[in-house]
């Protein structure tokens, strides 16, 4: 697979074959591959396509469509149509069993264990002592994206550990701070 040639690029990848797939008109719809990949750095999807380049069918047409992926955990998701639009639309659920991944450090793991967000799961990571560099890893962009709003609720959170105070009363204080600057 041509998954080998740019190993070092790739941070986890997961793929399952669905082969019992239906077509809007009953038939059963050629057996294909769904593959997520995390690169570490940020490629174009042109640049993965090209990956893929030279697949086609039994026709001659080529077979390989790419495009960005938004949430990688809906889609590892979707690999067995375990997703709110796969099941209202009625597809074949798959077994867990289908998908092989490399990953062998949790990545797509982080999503069986918790309904929260990434931003949520960052966080839980962060109070639970994970280092700041193994979070990027793991939740990459979206961590980074997030990471000042990240670094204050855990601050927040420290403090209310540290003393007899609440998240309401931080919120209070912050609100009056605000207030006054307006005010003044």
């Amino acid at each position: 697979m041509c998954l080998c040639r740019h190993i070092n690029q790739i941070r986890v990848y997961a793929y399952a074959l669905h082969d019992k797939d239906i077509k809007e008109d009953g038939t059963l719809k050629e057996p294909h591959f769904h593959l997520i990949i995390v690169t570490y750095n940020t490629c174009t999807i042109s640049a993965v396509r090209r990956w893929f380049s030279g697949y086609y069918d039994s026709n001659g047409e080529i077979t390989t469509t790419a495009q960005v992926c938004s949430d990688v955990y809906t889609m590892y998701d979707y690999l067995t149509h375990n997703t709110k639009e796969a099941i209202e639309q009625g597809k074949v659920r798959y077994d867990k069993e289908i998908i092989k991944t490399n990953d062998s450090g949790g990545y797509f793991q982080a999503n069986e264990e918790s309904d929260y967000d990434n931003i949520t799961l960052a966080l839980e990571s962060l109070i639970k002592g994970i280092d700041i560099h193994t979070l990027c890893k793991r939740y990459g962009r979206d961590f980074i994206l997030h990471y000042n709003a990240i670094k204050q609720v855990y601050s927040d959170i420290t403090r209310c550990d540290r003393g007899n105070i609440t998240l309401d009363d931080i919120l209070e204080q912050e609100y009056q701070v605000e207030l006054k600057i307006l005010n003044s």
